[in-house]
């Protein structure tokens, strides 16, 4: 029985062929006329060139591949303008990143939600799929993707626009590529770090994605005025809250004629937590202590 070729048997002079083959698909993906099938055979016909070139052209295994790249990321770029598409493409594998590419927002919609990326960039002109839809349904979905949105103008109005829509960083064309780099690697190491979510107090647990509080793993069914308090002195433990500091950022407003209220708030909260997690400081406030 034949064994099949595996990646050691491939030599360099058939890896630098697919590339050129690679190379010569590019030169046509400004036929915007050819079937829709056509076009996803030859953008995987390149993905398996580059990504060939790559592991045996630095002698390395399939797993390491990736790790030779721009920090090992992986880039989704939607782009339904053919020739922006090819530079942009380019330009973005030149520099180190593992690209994907999605030629119109329907496809780049299902690409973004089937896969894992570390970074999106969206650009479309189409009338009938713009990218405000594409953002909309993306930040619908769990996804959270870091997405750099390409705008035509270089005006606050329009990034505000995108920023508001869900963006996470907005480049104006034309495009500069160390900035485009530094952008993309920003976004994705911010995305890396991640926020401590979880505030745990002996046995009193604070979420702060559910917007709950547990005493020993059972809910205590706390308002949302009286969680945004607990929430708020578990954040600032070890330090005394003044009830003025506490009222302000329950209401959002400053008027000491009501500070009582949060005494009210936060005799409640005892009750139903049944736990001595707040301490009252008389003449000073309130504290979770460390």
């Amino acid at each position: 029985m034949t064994k099949p070729l595996g990646l050691a048997d491939l030599n360099k002079p058939f890896v630098m062929l697919l590339v050129r083959k690679r190379n010569q698909l590019d030169q046509i993906a400004t036929d915007t006329s050819r079937d829709p099938e056509i076009e996803l055979k030859l953008r995987d016909i390149r993905c398996r060139a580059a990504t060939l070139a790559i592991i045996v052209g630095a002698g390395l295994e399939p797993t390491d591949a990736r790790e030779e790249s721009n920090g090992s990321m992986q880039i989704l770029l939607i782009e339904d303008d053919p020739s922006l598409r090819q530079s942009l493409s380019s330009l973005l594998r030149e520099t180190g990143f593992a690209v994907d590419v999605a030629f119109n927002g329907d496809e780049g919609l299902a690409m973004a939600q089937q896969s894992e990326y570390d970074a999106i960039i969206l650009e479309l002109s189409e009338a009938n799929r713009d990218g405000a839809s594409i953002l909309k349904e993306l930040r619908h979905s769990d996804k959270r993707t870091p997405l750099l949105m390409l705008t035509s103008e270089d005006s606050s109005q329009d990034s505000v626009k995108w920023l508001d829509s869900g963006a996470d960083d907005c480049l104006a064309k034309p495009i500069e590529t160390p900035e485009l780099e530094a952008r993309l690697r920003a976004l994705i190491r911010r995305a890396s770090i991640k926020p401590n979510t979880m505030i745990e107090l002996g046995p009193v647990a604070v979420d702060k994605i559910a917007k709950a509080v547990t005493v020993n793993g059972i809910r205590v069914p706390l308002t949302n005025k009286e969680y945004q308090l607990l929430e708020f002195l578990a954040e600032n433990r070890g330090h005394v809250v003044t009830r003025t500091r506490i009222y302000e950022r329950l209401f959002n407003e400053i008027d000491n004629s009501f500070a009582n209220l949060v005494d009210v708030y936060v005799s409640n909260i005892r009750r139903k937590m049944g736990h001595p997690l707040i301490k009252t400081m008389r003449g000073r406030g309130y504290l979770i202590e460390k």
